[in-house]
């Protein structure tokens, strides 16, 4: 059986929407369809990542640039960033898994 990493999919998508501009729940919805083996909870827990970090992207640039030697800009999309927003996010909100698992 395939393996598929939620946070890979939520990191994916959020690289996605950052630097294409792309509109989150369109390409939500195409990541979450191509990765249909996924349970209802990993694919709550993508989608509630992936809108959780647009929605405190300033807050959580504000905490990257306090505590990284590397500053960032406001929305700036770059590949460690996209990743580092999506996990510190998960880390303000106790979200310390997929699968249920919080």
């Amino acid at each position: 059986m395939i393996q598929i990493n939620p946070r890979e999919i939520a990191a994916e998508a959020l690289m996605e929407i950052m630097t294409a501009d792309a509109y989150n729940t369109m390409t939500l919805r195409r990541l979450l369809r191509q990765n249909g083996a996924m349970s209802r909870q990993d694919r709550a827990f993508v989608t509630e990542v992936v809108n959780g970090t647009l929605r405190n992207l300033i807050y959580i640039d504000h905490v990257l640039n306090t505590f990284s030697k590397t500053k960032t800009g406001k929305n700036e999309a770059v590949a460690a960033g996209s990743a580092a927003d999506g996990g510190v996010s998960d880390v303000l909100h106790g979200r310390t898994g997929c699968s249920g698992v919080q």
